[in-house]
C-alpha cells in the first residue's frame, strides 16, 4: 500500500481543524510548502526533525505540528 502524500495529509489536517472551528496559527502556505518539500525528497513514514529543510528554523515547529496531527489520526 502506498503511503498518502503529504499534500493529502495537509488537506485532511486543515479540514479537521476548520471543521472544529480552530484558526490556523501557521499560515496555510507554509503547510503546503512543507508538503511539497517532503513529497519532493520522497519522504515516507513518520515525520522526524531530519525532514526539516533547516534544523534550526521555524520549519522545525511546522514539522512537529504536522507530525503530531499525523500521529493523532493513526
Amino acid at each position: 500500500m502506498t503511503p498518502p502524500s503529504f499534500h493529502r495529509l495537509v488537506d485532511e489536517y486543515l479540514s479537521v481543524r476548520r471543521g472544529l472551528g480552530f484558526d490556523l496559527e501557521t499560515p496555510e502556505w507554509q503547510l503546503r510548502n512543507f508538503a511539497s518539500y517532503t513529497d519532493r525528497i520522497g519522504h515516507s513514514g513518520p515525520l522526524t526533525i531530519e525532514c526539516s529543510p533547516c534544523s534550526h528554523s521555524p520549519a522545525d515547529q511546522l514539522v512537529r505540528l504536522v507530525a503530531k496531527a499525523c500521529r493523532q489520526r493513526c
